[in-house]
């Protein structure tokens, strides 16, 4: 059963805040042309203040500005927005999230001043009795609670984080740099365990924040988990490139329970939730198996470690300067992996060195694969083992394997076949398993960092670890080898050190601290914006942990949510249209946007928003942080972090070596933030722009040219295999078995302390010790395969352009709420196949109770063909734990009600929450 269409005027919509609407009408349309503002303009409005354009990036839906926008102001309000015609990315188009931003600065649940708590009982609808005070005595009560943390233990001190309040949540010292520089061990991300998908490709390709396929040139794509831009909506590069790809005759094809829409535009292949992991295991087994020249032999000798030599323990056999050692086949001996006469590496074979029985890495790979059939991986995932091989199949044929492109006079590997995933897989209880050997996969088809393969969507160079010739893993799967206990971080980042957010760990281990071995307790907690009860699973518990404390800062406060009915001190910061900051734009979407050949140069660079006077008692939320270190005494500390790190950009990044920088450098050592003096944000952006780029290129000048280029690539330095052709990729995980053998050890000692750290994480250390392994296996042990058979369904979530991550308020505005009611049927809705629902009772439009093993929630019955029989889909981030917002949106259909947070449901290397679920379903 597709889904209801509508046909819309545009004309119609285009009057005041309704434009609004007119985005939810066109949201899945990228060929939607920008409309010229009604309003006549008068410059920049934020200069004039009543009337004009205010012109900007946009932050709707965490993609770091890969959209511009102008927005159009009339008498003071603003009446429309647009995408910027004169941005490459989105080329004047606009998302529903984009849109939204007129909501965004006249939501009436806005924050519009500080206030402080006046009655001490906390809860959903317990009345805080606020009262409005000045910005002086709001930032001096933040100062002191947090300087009392700094001068005595510093570790009672938790920051949150999330993506909801980019500008200050990212920008200056975002993403925890400010708490980092303090010293606390407890800033965590509130929403990234949603979202664990960097683990595989900061360990593969030095990625980060992911990995993206090069739609310039791919032909065939495979998608696990994931939406390429269609499925979400986007405005920019990345569903653009769908569209064109499809019409220049590319293949797509997307595996999962549930059609999304580019499963509708290409192929789908129905696989059971959850099976993601036995079809990678099975596609390689085909590769190294069963098909002729199934693999790229020469990538795979010469671009990976698959012909190191390892020993009996699976340790690298290490020659001179403890360099890994590889057999020549040419001269039938050992030699250095860096020796420059070594002839043809050995992928097969038994030898000896030194007396030492070895074997090449990749003859263990293929071996850790042989009974990982397609018949072994339709049993589990219900894909037929012909469609398992035909896949298979095409991806080596699409990789054509030896043929080459000319780029700019310079002759590189053209390899159009890859595969991609998503947090659809790195959410589940193998994600970590699957997101890498994913990577591993495109590695046999030798397409890494290659045209028409998968790419770090920064364009990063390559980290190498110049004794083994690989890529160094970093950021978050940087090799393990420091261990505390007691533990210090409360997110368990000792025991989960490769963690992206355990932020639902952090909010048990704050509620009794004592039983999970911590020796201190924390005191004070500052939100940035982020919201750890609504996020995820367990509002419950993430309640009770905020209870625990003695004091809750929600810095940079948007609206009276549940973090908001928390906390004892409100700091709310200004809507996205009201302030005046900039970003680097790191060129996520770049190498996926066929429109303009010189993207990754020209439009990977700083984007500026210069918006409208603020309209209520609000501040920049980066000039809140900065004014309250000042009043710690603490300025010097913020300044010489920024001038280290730069301030523009991921600047939590610059410490792990990215190249090209995710910040904005302070590159002239002439031009830094000086010792002792208080910059304002505007004046540290000024400032950091012109160390940068020059004198006279500081924020007016970005302000009049809206985008500055920063370490872009052309032509064939777009491609990082290119840029470097000597570094190895990791086929055998070495480092995440040197992870694993520090880290084991050390848990093992904990545990036979006679604290039973298995009942803490409730999670076998020994299960633990194979999950740190450097060959394929199979977790026979998984929760999802082990709940009681009254939970006969499986059940996952599916983003939807209007209700994505939480951001915009988008599910408090009422015209979006009003159109979704009307003309999207999976709105509020639980998609449930046409058969299930005949055999569950259930008619189109009936209330239905969805019912998990730790919650249950609501939503009424939409029966259609896109979902699997024994499957039911939940759409977006909604539901809410207060009323405060609004009633009806207590009322709203919550996939995270259905899950759990606790140890022993997470991934145990990234820590993602395990968002696949088993369920039953019933009449409500």
């Amino acid at each position: 059963m597709s889904f209801n269409t509508t046909k819309v005027s545009r004309r119609a919509f285009v009057k005041g805040a309704g434009a609004v609407a007119a985005a939810a009408a066109f949201s899945g349309s990228l060929a939607c042309k920008p409309v010229e503002a009604f309003a006549e303009t008068v410059g920049n409005a934020a200069d004039a203040g009543t009337q004009g354009e205010v012109y900007g990036h946009c932050r709707m839906c965490m993609l770091c500005g890969s959209c511009s926008f102008v927005a159009t102001m009339k008498d003071g309000v603003v009446v429309n927005i647009e995408g910027d015609p004169d941005r490459a990315n989105n080329a004047g188009t606009l998302c529903p999230r984009g849109k939204s931003a007129i909501m965004n600065v006249y939501n009436p649940n806005r924050i519009k001043a500080p206030m402080k708590r006046t009655n001490p009982e906390k809860g959903m609808e317990i009345d805080p009795g606020w009262v409005e005070i000045s910005w002086d005595e709001a930032l001096d009560i933040a100062a002191e609670k947090i300087r009392e943390c700094y001068d005595t233990d510093i570790r009672k001190l938790v920051q949150m984080y999330s993506f909801a309040p980019y500008e200050s949540g990212h920008a200056t010292l975002g993403i925890g740099l400010w708490a980092h520089a303090l010293g606390t061990p407890n800033s965590s991300s509130t929403k990234g365990q949603m979202c664990a998908i960097h683990y595989g490709g900061c360990y593969t390709l030095s990625a980060f924040p992911t990995v993206n396929y090069d739609g310039k040139y791919n032909d065939y794509l495979v998608i696990l988990g994931k939406s390429v831009g269609y499925d979400s909506g986007l405005a920019g590069g990345d569903a653009r490139t769908f569209v064109e790809n499809l019409r220049r005759g590319a293949k797509y094809i997307t595996v999962g329970p549930r059609a999304s829409m580019e499963a509708t535009r290409g192929e789908w292949v129905s696989a059971r939730l959850g099976s993601d992991l036995s079809l990678v295991y099975a596609w390689m087994h085909c590769m190294l198996y069963e098909i002729e020249n199934g693999f790229d032999e020469p990538f795979v000798k010469n671009r990976t470690n698959s012909p190191y030599l390892i020993d009996a323990n699976g340790d690298y056999v290490r020659g001179e300067g403890g360099k890994p050692m590889i057999w020549d086949a040419t001269s039938n001996s050992a030699k250095t992996w860096d020796d420059a006469t070594l002839g043809d590496p050995a992928l097969f074979g038994n030898y000896e060195v030194s007396g030492e029985a070895c074997q090449p890495a990749f003859q263990a790979f293929k071996e850790s694969l042989k009974n990982f059939t397609p018949e072994w991986a339709e049993a589990y995932s219900t894909v037929p083992a012909a469609k398992i091989r035909e896949i298979a199949n095409g991806l080596v044929e699409h990789a054509q394997f030896g043929a080459t492109v000319e780029i700019d006079g310079q002759t590189l590997p053209l390899r159009p076949a890859a595969v991609i995933i998503g947090r659809g897989v790195t959410n589940q209880e193998d994600g970590t398993l699957c997101d890498i050997y994913s990577r591993v996969l495109n590695m046999l088809l030798g397409n890494i960092g290659y045209p028409g393969g998968i790419i770090s969507n920064m364009y990063c160079n390559y980290l190498v670890n110049d004794v083994d010739g690989t890529t160094e893993p970093y950021f978050e799967a940087k090799t393990c080898t420091s261990f505390n206990w007691p533990p210090q971080g409360l997110d368990y980042a000792d025991v989960f050190p490769h963690r992206h957010s355990t932020n639902t760990l952090m909010m048990r281990t704050m509620c009794d601290p004592e039983y999970y071995g911590f020796d201190y307790k924390p005191s004070v907690v500052v939100s940035c914006g982020s919201n750890p009860i609504t996020v995820t699973a367990d509002p419950e518990v993430a309640e009770q942990a905020m209870k625990s404390v003695d004091y809750v800062i929600y810095q940079g406060c948007y609206h009276m949510d549940e973090m908001a009915m928390l906390s004892d001190l409100l700091l709310p910061e200004h809507a996205s249209l009201e302030t005046h900051t900039c970003h680097l734009f790191p060129g996520n979407e770049g190498s996926a946007t066929n429109s303009d050949p010189n993207f990754p140069a020209s439009n990977r660079g700083v984007v500026v928003r210069k918006g409208m006077k603020p309209l209520y008692n609000t501040m920049d939320g980066n000039d809140q942080l900065i004014e309250i270190f000042d009043r710690m005494v603490l300025i010097d500390l913020w300044n010489t972090t920024a001038n280290e790190n730069g301030c523009i950009g991921y600047a939590a990044l610059t410490g792990f070596g990215q190249v090209p920088p995710a910040a904005v450098q302070f590159e002239n050592p002439d031009i830094k933030l000086e010792m002792g003096r208080k910059y304002t944000a505007e004046e540290m952006f000024d400032t950091c722009l012109k160390s940068a780029f020059g004198e006279d290129k500081g924020l007016d000048h970005l302000d009049e040219v809206k985008m500055m280029p920063y370490h872009g690539f052309y032509g064939a330095d777009v491609y990082p295999s290119y840029r470097n052709q000597d570094v190895r990729f990791t086929v055998y995980l070495e480092a995440q078995k040197r992870s694993g053998d520090f880290l084991i050890p050390k848990m093992q000692e904990v545990q036979d302390s006679g604290f039973d750290l298995e009942e803490r994480i409730k999670y076998p250390i020994a299960e633990l010790r194979r999950r740190y392994t450097p060959l394929p296996y199979w977790p026979e042990h998984r929760q999802i395969d082990n709940q009681p058979e009254e939970f006969d369904l499986f059940a996952c979530n599916y983003r939807t352009p209007f209700y994505m991550f939480r951001l915009a308020n988008m599910d408090q505005d009422p015209i979006r709420r009003d159109y979704s009611e009307r003309y999207q049927p999976d709105s509020n809705a639980v998609l449930i196949n046409a058969a299930t629902a005949a055999e569950k009772g259930l008619k189109e439009g009936d209330q239905m109770l969805v019912e998990s093993p730790f919650g249950s929630t609501k939503g009424k019955a939409h029966l259609t063909e896109t979902i699997r029989p024994d499957t039911v889909a939940i759409c977006g981030a909604r539901g809410r734990k207060t009323s405060w917002m609004g009633k009806e949106l207590l009322e709203d259909t919550n996939m995270n009600d259905l899950m759990s947070g606790d140890f022993g449901y997470i991934d145990p290397i990234h820590g993602g929450v395990i968002d696949t679920v088993r369920v039953k379903v019933s009449r409500a």
